[in-house]
């Protein structure tokens, strides 16, 4: 068994990045940080198998996060689609195939979004889209 998650997180990292988005320049990372500046997008994945030694395949989430803040009690939501879109065209852009790691093939993908999630502040507000891809994944060797 090889440790799957951190391979495919690699991968959908060089997908997205660089990431400009109507002349902005919007970070991608895979760690929350407190110095990030707005907009900004957070990759992470899980995993499910079998658990056991012999494991060759891997169901894969990637969960992409997309932030924006805005200063006012509106706007922001066009900057945040226009990221997703950003997203899916790198993404898509990939197909029939869908990705090969060091140690693994990307088989299958399934994508879902929801809208944009707001939350209000006293001096904006943020709102965060959630991106998440399901992969299943195989071990090559």
């Amino acid at each position: 068994m090889k440790e799957v998650t951190t391979e495919v997180r690699k991968h959908f990292l060089a997908m997205i990045t660089p990431l400009e988005v109507n002349g902005q320049e919007v970070t991608v990372s895979n760690i929350l940080s407190s110095s990030l500046n707005f907009p900004f997008v957070i990759v992470s994945t899980s995993a499910t198998g079998d658990g056991t030694k012999c494991s060759r395949d891997w169901l894969v989430t990637t969960t992409i996060d997309i932030v924006v803040k805005t200063s006012g009690d509106w706007g922001g939501d066009k900057l945040t689609e226009d990221i997703a879109n950003e997203i899916y065209e790198k993404i898509d852009s990939n197909r029939p195939s869908y990705g090969i790691t060091d140690n693994f093939t990307i088989t299958t993908q399934t994508v879902e979004a929801a809208d944009p999630f707001l939350e209000q502040y006293n001096n904006g507000r943020v709102l965060r889209k959630t991106i998440t891809i399901q992969n299943y994944v195989s071990i090559l060797n």
